[in-house]
């Protein structure tokens, strides 16, 4: 959705995914549905990319996508920050200007992800997951498992990182931390 509002309606889209990760699989094709429901948007291509081969496959696929799609292409939706880590070099080199094309990815919040935001360079968007909160989290299941006690069924609501609000929760230090005091919390919880 992040896509359509910025394009006002407009995107044309590429969507990387792995197809061997049915949620990376889950993950393409709801950006897929989304793009599909926008009337004026253009799907112009779903890529299944193994993460564990972006670093080899990333810079040619780039390429290859400037030239066949040319200016129609204006954002990619990616499963994962990784695949950008290794698309930048390849943009840059075609003199594409930082904000010719706007990268936007369904999950990871990784340091470089941070920074390219921050910098206001390609990446525009990332969902990133608040790994020390899901570390807190796993210790707190535990503790109630061996007190007896049923799991809480907290799942973190989605965050999405953009230039708005990168500053904040963590973002200064290039991840994402929730500042909502959980830390206190879950002491609170643990300790009589």
């Amino acid at each position: 959705m992040a896509a359509v509002v910025q394009s006002n309606g407009h995107a044309g889209v590429v969507i990387l995914t792995d197809s061997k990760y049915s949620i990376a699989m889950a993950k393409a094709k709801a950006m897929e549905d989304v793009i599909r429901a926008c009337r004026e948007c253009t799907l112009l291509e779903v890529r299944d990319v193994p993460i564990s081969e972006s670093g080899e496959k990333m810079p040619a696929i780039t390429t290859e996508q400037l030239q066949r799609y040319g200016k129609r292409w204006t954002h990619t939706l990616a499963i994962n920050d990784i695949y950008f880590d290794y698309s930048i070099a390849s943009l840059t080199k075609a003199a594409i200007p930082s904000d010719g094309i706007s990268l936007l990815s369904a999950g990871d919040g990784s340091a470089s992800a941070f920074l390219r935001i921050q910098a206001k360079t390609y990446q525009t968007v990332t969902v990133a997951e608040p790994l020390n909160l899901h570390g807190w989290q796993v210790m707190d299941e535990l503790n109630r498992l061996f007190a007896g006690q049923p799991v809480s069924g907290f799942v973190a609501p989605i965050h999405l990182v953009n230039a708005d609000n990168i500053a904040f929760d963590g973002g200064k230090k290039f991840q994402y931390d929730p500042d909502n005091g959980y830390r206190e919390i879950y002491r609170h919880q643990w300790i009589p």
